[in-house]
């Protein structure tokens, strides 16, 4: 049986099946001791309860974080690749008319 590790008041209340033996033939001995036991039951299965809420509250809110920064990435690396473009548009550009020469310009403004 896996250990089983309960905290009530700072004090371990179950770390082993020996432990939780113990308790239960202390219980069958002192019946008076039941109300307590009940209620240790019932703050540990609020307990757990809520920690199983807490526990699916950040599952649901680390995959929003990471659906977000996704689509943050995303974004950006749409945005990076369309100034890249625009760079190498430009610089294509520029390299064409430092190729045709200062007058070109003028030749073809004359056509138009």
């Amino acid at each position: 049986m896996p250990r089983i590790q309960f905290q009530h008041a700072g004090v371990d209340v179950g770390r082993s099946e020996d432990v939780i033996k113990s308790i239960w033939l202390r219980l069958r001995r002192q019946p008076q001791l039941l109300d307590n036991f009940e209620l240790l039951l019932r703050r540990l299965t609020s307990q757990l309860h809520r920690s199983h809420l807490d526990y699916y509250a950040l599952q649901k809110t680390f995959r929003t974080y990471a659906e977000s920064s996704l689509e943050i990435i995303r974004v950006i690396y749409i945005g990076m690749w369309e100034w890249v473009g625009s760079r190498v548009v430009s610089v294509l550009d520029s390299g064409r008319q430092a190729q045709k020469g200062p007058g070109s310009n003028r030749s073809r403004d004359a056509v138009d």
